[in-house]
């Protein structure tokens, strides 16, 4: 699924742009229920709740073989006139308590489309703080894949799965004295959390000492001020420090723009 835009448009009810051939184009808002048949979820790299919440998956897990007469005994007048009957009785519940979704679907959609989203699942467990190495957890679930027997998808599929699942991305800490990029709230199931040589116990911090700042000052660059560089231009004949006044301001008038080639356009004319 590439257009999610659309979709939640289409499903939230706000209006719609179509496209009409040979015609002008029309806006509608859309009050038809959307249905799709697939053999598996389609993939999708999305961690909104509201395109998740939009969705009620229905299982078909029966296998039937074909009978060529099965649509002539069953769907006759009488029993499309009866299944017509149980829809209209379960409307005034729909409208009054709306559709249960399935709180799973998410998690069903997701293992189902990438199986990276099942490795997340089957070998980690949240933990708040603890730390992941990018490349070890990258070569752990490659070795997992053999094991399933199963594709091995990219390290930046990975880490957007790591991300819709929770954990901080972008965390450069130092474990052990070397500075690694590391996923941050997840560790292994069953090990102990990596954590953070600065939360180590007994750790101590790399700070200076006031007396050690006031010996090294840090200074930033003494950029020169407006006024600074205005005395620089009368006192120069170099024409790029040259810096126009745009507008002038005169006695009952808002402003007066001075244009280049006119007496007064800066402090003196250009040559």
């Amino acid at each position: 699924m590439r257009d999610l835009g659309r979709f939640k448009t289409l499903t939230g009810g706000d209006y719609f742009t179509a496209e009409r051939k040979h015609q002008q184009p029309v806006r509608f808002k859309n009050q038809a229920l959307l249905i799709f048949s697939a053999n598996r979820f389609p993939k999708i790299d999305v961690s909104d709740p509201a395109f998740w919440s939009r969705w009620v998956p229905v299982k078909f897990p029966n296998e039937f073989e074909r009978d060529t007469g099965y649509e002539d005994r069953t769907f006759t007048p009488e029993f499309m006139e009866g299944f017509l009957n149980l829809v209209l009785r379960k409307i005034p519940e729909i409208l009054k308590n709306g559709i249960f979704t399935n709180e799973s679907v998410m998690d069903e959609w997701l293992a189902d489309s990438s199986n990276q989203h099942m490795f997340i699942k089957e070998e980690l467990e949240r933990c708040p703080g603890a730390l992941l190495v990018k490349d070890s957890l990258y070569q752990q679930y490659v070795h997992w894949c053999g094991l399933k027997d199963v594709e091995v998808l990219s390290k930046k599929l990975l880490t957007s799965q790591m991300e819709q699942a929770g954990a901080l991305i972008n965390v450069r800490p130092k474990i052990n004295g070397k500075q690694e990029h590391c996923y941050q709230g997840f560790k292994r199931k069953g090990e102990e959390a990596i954590r953070a040589d600065s939360e180590k116990e007994g750790s101590t911090l790399s700070t200076f000492s006031p007396s050690e700042k006031n010996d090294n000052p840090t200074r930033l660059p003494e950029f020169p001020t407006f006024s600074k560089l205005r005395e620089k231009q009368k006192n120069s004949t170099d024409h790029d420090l040259f810096f126009p006044s745009i507008y002038e301001k005169k006695p009952g008038k808002p402003g007066n723009i001075k244009k280049p080639g006119n007496p007064g356009y800066g402090d003196r004319p250009r040559e």
